[in-house]
């Protein structure tokens, strides 16, 4: 019986594998016969920058309420428990969500506004876990706990638009200009009737921001008034409806502009 030696090139039955320092280096006639090169690591870590994820706002969501609520149970806050409940919740949904959520490194696949829609409902489902449980313990009607629901709703619907748009934008500026804008939405209108208090100016129904409202929607039983505060809330309603508008069209506006640029190379 004949034998080969391992490895020879009259054997049959084995092919010969060369060593890497005698094999070809690609050229690029390889490139461009449709072989493509791994992906850098700067490329992956532009490609997976951290996004927050709808489950981690729920949860941090959850516990900012629920820490919060224990802290009024046990620490007897300086206002009423309702009242206490619903500012930490205006401040959670106002602010610290818009705040952490433009505070993200943007990433190559920017969120689309129907996501942070989507993270506004489920934060909005949340809060009816405790808003119907808060109108019981404070003896509110059916039409005041669901006025302060909508009033909660709206303003963080109008919040939510500029965090959409900030989302969607590349430079850190913009994204700065949107958390700023959902801030001062809560804080801005009552930071300027105190300047202007201390000078002896007389001050105006809030329509703004919406901590005069709530607080006049909150009132204890007996001394709830709707009116105009229930106006204040369906204005701020239609407002969030018509920036949400302008933020659908923005963002299919920027999606056009690369595909036109790409048609005009191609051409």
């Amino acid at each position: 019986m004949l034998s080969f030696p391992h490895g020879h090139a009259d054997d049959p039955g084995r092919a010969r594998i060369r060593p890497l320092h005698e094999q070809p280096s690609p050229t690029p006639d390889d490139a461009g016969s449709g072989a493509t090169s791994p992906p850098r690591r700067d490329d992956r870590r532009r490609d997976h920058a951290p996004v927050p994820s709808l489950q981690l706002a729920v949860l941090l969501w959850c516990l900012w309420l629920l820490v919060h609520w224990l802290l009024a149970m046990t620490l007897n806050p300086p206002l009423r428990l309702e009242r206490w409940i619903i500012l930490i919740a205006a401040v959670g949904y106002l602010a610290l969500w818009p705040t952490l959520r433009l505070a993200q490194r943007p990433s190559a696949t920017a969120p689309a506004p129907a996501l942070i829609l989507l993270e506004w409902l489920a934060l909005g489902i949340v809060f009816q876990a405790l808003i119907w449980p808060l109108g019981f313990i404070a003896r509110w009607s059916l039409t005041q706990t669901a006025w302060v629901n909508t009033a909660m709703l709206a303003w963080a619907l109008l919040a939510a638009a500029f965090v959409a748009w900030g989302a969607t934008a590349r430079r850190g500026i913009e994204r700065a200009i949107a958390a700023a804008l959902c801030i001062l939405i809560l804080i801005g209108e009552p930071v300027v009737m105190a300047l202007l208090a201390l000078g002896g100016q007389p001050g105006w129904p809030m329509r703004i921001s919406p901590l005069q409202t709530l607080w006049r929607l909150t009132a204890p039983f007996g001394e709830y008034r709707p009116e105009p505060w229930t106006h204040h809330a369906i204005a701020i309603a239609v407002a969030a409806v018509f920036a949400w508008t302008l933020v659908v069209l923005l963002t299919r506006l920027t999606a056009r502009q690369p595909n036109k640029m790409r048609d005009r190379i191609r051409r």
